[in-house]
C-alpha cells in the first residue's frame, strides 16, 4: 500500500481523517487536490483530469 493516498471532501472529513491517521499518511489530504463546489456537494473525480491541458491540471 505504498502508492495509496487517501483524499476526501468536507462531508466525509471525520471518516477520511480517521483512515489517514490509521494508515499513518503524512500528507494533508485536503491540500492534495482541489475540489470543485457542486450543487449536491458530491465529489466527482472526472473533473480532476483535463487531458487537454496536463500542465495546468487542478488550476482551473
Amino acid at each position: 500500500m505504498d502508492n495509496l493516498i487517501i483524499v476526501g471532501s468536507v462531508s466525509d472529513n471525520p471518516f477520511v481523517d480517521d483512515m489517514v491517521q490509521h494508515l499513518r499518511q503524512h500528507e494533508d489530504y485536503s491540500d492534495l487536490i482541489s475540489l470543485k463546489s457542486f450543487l449536491n456537494t458530491e465529489f466527482c473525480p472526472r473533473f480532476i483530469v483535463d487531458e487537454n491541458d496536463w500542465d495546468l491540471i487542478g488550476r482551473k
